[in-house]
């Protein structure tokens, strides 16, 4: 497969010129959504899933999982080109819209400022958080890990996203806008959506979801 990298970099630079960095969307939250994508078959089909919850009670409202082939190979600072596809796919199934969705990835926290979940926040017209486990890029200052302990992520003078320690003892998260949320309020999201894990209830559920973890199969069985 033959790739362009500059092609994509000039993409990416002119979809980040359109990334909304404030807050647009409106209240009451009822609906958050969460996403995750993981790969099966040594690479070859990527698989996404999506999970609509109540808020505040974060009861599952749909989940879904889209299963396509990859198209795209793996390079770090591209990975959107290799995600989106399948929760494209996954999307379409869902019937409930959520008023948020919280996406598995970086948002703005991006050398272009273009994540996946800012990437797919331009695509679906959806406000969107990056919640993503490892930091991309930016500089930040070591946290204890205490739950609650907070820090910007920076580029330079920049701030790009936030690194926060949602649970005792554990790495922490790298927060960032995705697309039309404000850096505060993804990270007041993520904290409101927090229930004693490391992940958001919208990450850890869709996480569970698209690999079958007993979380999942908990709910599975009770249903």
């Amino acid at each position: 497969m033959s790739i362009n990298l500059e092609q994509l970099m000039q993409t990416q630079q002119a979809l980040a010129k359109q990334v909304k960095c404030d807050d647009d969307f409106n209240p009451p939250i009822n609906y958050v959504g969460g996403t995750d994508v993981g790969f099966e078959d040594n690479g070859k089909i990527t698989r996404a899933a999506i999970v609509i919850l109540r808020y505040p009670t974060f009861e599952v409202v749909e989940y879904h999982i889209a299963r396509v082939d990859t198209g795209f190979p793996y390079i770090p600072g591209y990975l959107s080109f290799r995600e989106y596809p399948a929760l494209l796919a996954a999307w379409q199934q869902v019937t409930q819209k959520p008023d948020l969705l919280f996406v598995d990835g970086q948002g703005v926290a991006h050398p272009r400022r273009l994540g996946i979940a800012s990437h797919l926040g331009l695509l679906l017209d959806m406000p969107t958080i990056g919640v993503a486990k490892k930091r991309l890029f930016g500089q930040y200052e070591i946290l204890p890990k205490k739950a609650g302990n907070v820090t910007p992520l920076q580029d330079k003078q920049e701030q790009i996203g936030w690194v926060l320690c949602s649970k005792n003892n554990c790495n922490p998260l790298f927060i960032s806008t995705g697309h039309r949320v404000s850096q505060d309020s993804a990270l007041k999201w993520v904290n409101l959506c927090l229930r004693g894990y490391r992940l958001p209830e919208p990450t850890r559920w869709a996480d569970a979801i698209a690999s079958n973890k007993p979380l999942f199969k908990k709910f599975i069985y009770a249903e």
